[in-house]
């Protein structure tokens, strides 16, 4: 998970390359964060995606996650189905409703409703992609693109449940993760639905330590990031060698997840990365 891209602004030229390494060192997916507006320089999710689409073979491109209610509907579509054509069909989008009121208001979308604006969001994006016989029609058909829903609440179990390929939330222990995990079967039950169907992934921060690189440089380089609470943020950074953090990764897999996200807490994402897939595989 790259929420600054490859690094800063300074590297973006140079991201085909940086997602090229990163998947030569063993990365199954790059997912890019979504804000239009945000205190730290942040790329335009869907267009940093393309990047690593043409710079990779075999890995999955998604966002993680796309604040759909700030957005056009008809024009992520657009954006999404040429990512999958692009891709070769390895995009994933996901979706959410993000938490910064400030970020709806300047982008002129009621923070209020934006549950509600994404719920149909979803169900307009699948109409879009469908194939159709009308003049008027979107094109490609890209009615294949998986859909993840972010959020750890009952409201994004209840939405998984119901619209969701998959379920993505972040800020979650492994224990927590087990447990709404199990809440999600049972809703996807009730709503007539496999819960095999439904993919289980989850977004970990995580910092590997390194000479000029400690936890504590982690936990401040996450908390600037977030503008959260402090100790809010030490709960969910995992930190240690490249040994400690992937056993840490390893009781999310034990808890039910089938794809864990990593966000890298740091600005040199594809080194700790390469370090981190040693200790793992």
């Amino acid at each position: 998970m790259l929420p600054r891209g490859p690094g800063p602004v300074v590297d973006w030229p140079r991201a085909g390359a940086a997602f090229a390494q990163l998947e030569t060192d063993g990365c199954s997916a790059i997912w890019l964060t979504d804000h239009l507006f945000f205190p730290s320089d942040t790329p335009d999710a869907l267009t940093m995606a393309a990047v690593a689409a043409s710079a990779t073979q075999s890995c999955l491109i998604g966002t993680g996650v796309l604040q759909l209610p700030l957005r056009q509907v008809a024009a992520v579509a657009k954006s999404c189905a040429t990512l999958s054509a692009l891709s070769g069909g390895r995009f994933v989008l996901g979706v959410g409703v993000g938490e910064h009121r400030q970020e709806y208001e300047r982008a002129g979308a009621v923070f209020t409703h934006r549950g509600a604006a994404l719920d149909r969001g979803i169900g307009e994006l699948r109409e879009l992609w469908s194939p159709g016989d009308s003049w008027f029609e979107q094109r490609p058909a890209a009615p294949d693109i998986p859909i993840w829903v972010g959020g750890r609440s009952e409201r994004s179990l209840q939405r998984t449940a119901v619209a969701g390929d998959g379920w993505f939330p972040m800020f979650i222990s492994a224990a927590g993760f087990a447990r709404r995990s199990a809440q999600l079967d049972a809703l996807t039950e009730t709503a007539g639905r496999d819960p095999a169907a439904v993919q289980r992934a989850v977004l970990v921060i995580a910092s590997v330590d390194r000479a000029g690189w400690s936890a504590d440089n982690a936990r401040n380089w996450a908390t600037n990031l977030f503008r959260a609470d402090p100790a809010a943020i030490e709960r969910h950074v995992i930190t240690g060698s490249a040994g400690q953090v992937a056993d840490r990764l390893r009781s999310f897999s034990e808890a039910g997840a089938g794809h864990i996200a990593v966000l890298i807490a740091s600005d040199d994402a594809v080194e700790a990365h390469s370090a981190l897939a040693k200790a793992w595989h």
